[in-house]
C-alpha cells in the first residue's frame, strides 16, 4: 500500500451529524454513577520504565497477560545490538515486578529492520511474537514469528509466517486458539492483475506448524482493507475486524466471526450499520461473558472521536454505539481496549492538538454494565512528543496496566514506560493462591503464596488440597504477616501429602486489617511432569465473627519433564579458585561446586550451555532435550587454552602477552599473568607456550 492510498484512509468523509447525536445521548446516559464503582482508576505504585537500554529510540509497544497471571511487555527497539532495529520484551510479575531483565525476542543475527510487535498468550502458559521484517526498499515486508516457554526461554526456532505484507502501513495480529495453536492475521496485496490490499490469516498448531492453508478473511473485495485485528472469545470462536471502504467511499469497520474449526459463522458485518461516516483504528477484547467489546475512531468535520459498542457471545449487538471520550475541539484518535478481570473494561487513546502540542494519552475505566467509572483520566501530556497510541492490558485482579512511549525531559529518544492502576471500588475481599511465575520442573520445590486483599479482616482460614498425588505432594509451609505474628491467635498448620490447612485470628486489643497482603505459604514437591490440580477452600470473618468470604476455588498448573545435566571443569580452576569461571544454561549463571562439578534441570527444548574462564577460548553446546531424553553428564570438560587478552581469538596478540610474562612464577612479582597459565600450574612456561601454538589461529566460541 502506497502512503497516496493510506492519506486518502484518513481523509475521506461523508459526515453524518445523526450519528454523532446518537452517539452523544448515549454517552449521557452512560454517565449515570455506577453505585458501586463511581471514581475512575487509582495509580498503583509509580510509573516505570520498561526499556534498560536506553540510547536510540524505542515504541510501538504491545503487552499480553499470561496464564498464570503475569505479563510481558514487547516494543520495537532502534540501534540496539547489531541491527538497526530489533524485537525486544520483558516479562512482570502479577504485582507488576520484573522477571528477569528484558530480552531480545529476534534471533540476535538479524540486521534488517524489525517492527511493530503483535503478541498473544498460549494455552502452554507460554506466548507468541509475530514482528515485520523489512526485505526490500519498496516497502515489502515479512512476518516472523517466535514462541516462547512461560519462563520467557525461547521455544523453538523463529519462523516465517507464509505470507508477506506490502506497503509501509502492515499492522498485523495475533491471537491464542482453543486446541493450543494460534491465527496471524495482516494485510497484504492482493495477487495481480488486483491492486487493492486484503485481510489474510494463517492457523498454526500447537506445535507452531502452519494449520492448513492461508484464509482469504474479506469477501466484498471493494477496494482496500486494512488494518485487521483478531480476538478469540471464551466460547473459543474468534473474531477477526477491519477496516474496508463502503459502496460510498466512507470506511468502515466490518467484522468476521469463526467458528473454533476455522469455518466461517455468519458474513461478514460492520460493527456500526448505516452511519455513513468515516471509521477507522478499531480494536477489540473478549469478554468474560462470551461476548466482546468493540472500539474505533469516527470523523466529523475535522474532528475524530472514540466510539464503541458491545457484542453477545452469538454477535449480536449487545449496546447502542456510545461515545468515549468528552472532549470534541480536538482529534481523539487510536483507540486500545482491555477488558477487567471484573467484567468491565478499559479505553485508552489519544488526543492529537491539545493545548497546541502535539497530543496527550488518556484512559476511561467502564463498569460491567457499561456504566463510566469517573471521567477520562490523563495517562501522560500534553507533549509535543506524544506520537504513538497508549496500550492497555487487564490484570487478573480488577487492576490494569497501561504502556505507552515519548521522549523524557531533555533527552532525544523515545522510552517506553508503563503505569499500574486498580479500580477505586469498595475493596472485595479475596484470598487468591498465587501459581508459580516460572516454569516448573520435575524435583522442583514450589512455593505457594495465598495472598489476601480486602477490608475489615479478622480471622483467616484455608484449606489447600491435592486431587492426585502422584504428580505433587505438599511438604510444609508458613504463616505470613498480613495479620502480624504479635498480633495474632494460630491454629497449628495441618500438613500430609494431599492437604495443608492453617488458621488465623487476631487477639484484643488488635483491629480488623484491611488492605493486601500474605495469608501464608504452602510448599509443594514436583514429583512427575503433568497438570496438578488444586483446591483452595477460604474464610475470612470481621471482629463481631460475620463471614466476610466462603468460597472454593480450583487451581492448575503444569510440571515440566525435566533433563539434569551434570559435568566436571575442575581443570579450570586457578589453585582451586573456580569464581573466574562462569558457565551459563540458556543465559542463566548456574552454580559451580567447589570441587569443579555442577548438576543443573532443565526443560525440554533447545538448551544452549556457553563456558568461558580466563586463558580459554569460550565453549558453547547446543543440545536438543526431547520427551524421554536420560541425564546427560558431560564429564571433564576442558577447553581451548591460549587466549591471554581475553578477545576469544588466539593469535599474535596473545603470543606477545605470554612472551611478556615468560619464565615467570606465581607469587613471586615477577611480571606473572594468571590469564597466561593456560595449564594453571602456577609457571608460564614451554608447556604454556606449546598450547598457545598447539591452537594458534583458533577462535571462540568452541564446543565441547
Amino acid at each position: 500500500m502506497d502512503t497516496r492510498k493510506k492519506n486518502t484512509l484518513h481523509t475521506r468523509s461523508n459526515i453524518a451529524s445523526s450519528f454523532f447525536s446518537r452517539s452523544l445521548l448515549a454517552v449521557s446516559v452512560l454517565g449515570i454513577p455506577y453505585a458501586a464503582q463511581a471514581q475512575q482508576p487509582d495509580k498503583v505504585g509509580e510509573r516505570v520504565t520498561v526499556n534498560s537500554h536506553l540510547p536510540g529510540p524505542q515504541g510501538h509497544q504491545t503487552m499480553e497477560l499470561l496464564q498464570d497471571g503475569s505479563y510481558v511487555v514487547a516494543w520495537e527497539s532502534h540501534n540496539q545490538g547489531n541491527s538497526r532495529s530489533g524485537i525486544y520484551a520483558q516479562r512482570y510479575s502479577q504485582s507488576g515486578t520484573p522477571l528477569g531483565s528484558e530480552f531480545n525476542v529476534n534471533a540476535p543475527t538479524h540486521t534488517r529492520p524489525l517492527e511493530r510487535p503483535a503478541i498473544s498468550r498460549l494455552s502452554d502458559g507460554g506466548f507468541v511474537i509475530i514482528w515485520l521484517r523489512k526485505d526490500s526498499a519498496d516497502y515489502t515486508y515479512a512476518l516472523i514469528g517466535q514462541r516462547f516457554h512461560a519462563n520467557g526461554a525461547k521455544n523453538g526456532q523463529e519462523f516465517q509466517v507464509p505470507g508477506q505484507v506490502s506497503g509501509g502501513y502492515g499492522f498485523l495480529s495475533v491471537s491464542d486458539l482453543p486446541d493450543g495453536g494460534f491465527i496471524v492475521t495482516w494485510h497484504q496485496q492482493a495477487d495481480a492483475p488486483e491492486t487493492r490490499s486484503d485481510i489474510v490469516a494463517q492457523r498454526y498448531t500447537v506445535n507452531g506448524v502452519p494449520n492448513g492453508a492461508r484464509i482469504e478473511v474479506n469477501t466484498s473485495k471493494r477496494g482496500d482493507a486494512f488494518n485487521p485485528v483478531v480476538i478469540t472469545l471464551n466460547n473459543g470462536q474468534y473474531v477477526i475486524a477491519w477496516e474496508a471502504p463502503d459502496s460510498a467511499g466512507n470506511y468502515d469497520i466490518v467484522a468476521q466471526r469463526y467458528n473454533t474449526d476455522g469455518i466461517k459463522s455468519g458474513s461478514e458485518h460492520t460493527l456500526h450499520p448505516g452511519d455513513e461516516i468515516h471509521q477507522a483504528a478499531a480494536a477489540l477484547s473478549a469478554l468474560p461473558d462470551g461476548g466482546y467489546i468493540a472500539t474505533w475512531q469516527a470523523q466529523s468535520d475535522n474532528r475524530w472521536g472514540i466510539f464503541a459498542r458491545r457484542f453477545a457471545s452469538d454477535g449480536s449487538s449487545s449496546s447502542s454505539i456510545f461515545q468515549v471520550n468528552t472532549g470534541v475541539a480536538t482529534k481523539h484518535r487510536e483507540p486500545k481496549i482491555s477488558a477487567l478481570a471484573n467484567g468491565g473494561y478499559v479505553i485508552t487513546w489519544m488526543n492529537y492538538e491539545e493545548n497546541g502540542s502535539l497530543g496527550s494519552y488518556y484512559a476511561q475505566a467502564f463498569s460491567p454494565d457499561n456504566q463510566k467509572l469517573g471521567g477520562e483520566f490523563l495517562i501522560e501530556g500534553p507533549s509535543w512528543n506524544a506520537i504513538t497510541p497508549p496500550s492497555v492490558l487487564g490484570l487478573s485482579n480488577d487492576s490494569f496496566v497501561v504502556s505507552w512511549a515519548h521522549i523524557e525531559n531533555d533527552s532525544s529518544d523515545f522510552d517506553v514506560f508503563a503505569q499500574r492502576y486498580k479500580l477505586a471500588s469498595v475493596q472485595s475481599n479475596t484470598m487468591t493462591l498465587s501459581l508459580p511465575q516460572t516454569e516448573v520442573l520435575q524435583g522442583d520445590v514450589v512455593t505457594l503464596p495465598l495472598q489476601v486483599s480486602g477490608s475489615d479482616i479478622y480471622g483467616l482460614d484455608a484449606v489447600v488440597s491435592l486431587n492426585d498425588t502422584s504428580k505433587a505432594r505438599i511438604s510444609g509451609g508458613e504463616y505470613g504477616e498480613f495479620l502480624p505474628s504479635h498480633e495474632r491467635l494460630s491454629v497449628p498448620m495441618g500438613i500430609s501429602d494431599n492437604q495443608w490447612d492453617g488458621a488465623l485470628a487476631l487477639m484484643a486489643p488488635a483491629t480488623a486489617k484491611s488492605g493486601e497482603g500474605d495469608f501464608a505459604a504452602v510448599t509443594l514437591i514436583a514429583e512427575q511432569a503433568g497438570n496438578v490440580n488444586l483446591t483452595l477452600q477460604a474464610q475470612m470473618t470481621d471482629q463481631q465473627g460475620n463471614y466476610l468470604l466462603q468460597n472454593s476455588t480450583d487451581y492448575t498448573f503444569t510440571i515440566a519433564e525435566s533433563v539434569t545435566l551434570t559435568g566436571n571443569i575442575s581443570s579450570l580452576s586457578t589453585a582451586g579458585d573456580l569464581a573466574s569461571v562462569t558457565l551459563l544454561i540458556n543465559g542463566q549463571r548456574a552454580t559451580i561446586n567447589p570441587d569443579g562439578s555442577f548438576s543443573v534441570r532443565v526443560g525440554l527444548g533447545d538448551v544452549t550451555m556457553t563456558l568461558s574462564a580466563p586463558g580459554y577460548l569460550t565453549a558453547e553446546k547446543q543440545v536438543n532435550l526431547a520427551a524421554g531424553q536420560a541425564d546427560i553428564d558431560f564429564g571433564q570438560i576442558n577447553l581451548v587454552g591460549g587466549d591471554s587478552n581475553g578477545d576469544n581469538q588466539i593469535d599474535i596478540a596473545d603470543l606477545t602477552l605470554l612472551l611478556g610474562a615468560y619464565r615467570s612464577v606465581e607469587g613471586e612479582q615477577n611480571g606473572y599473568v594468571m590469564a597466561a597459565d593456560f595449564n594453571r600450574d602456577g609457571a608460564i612456561n614451554l608447556q604454556d607456550l606449546t598450547l598457545l601454538g598447539a591452537n594458534f589461529g583458533k577462535q571462540g566460541p568452541q564446543s565441547w
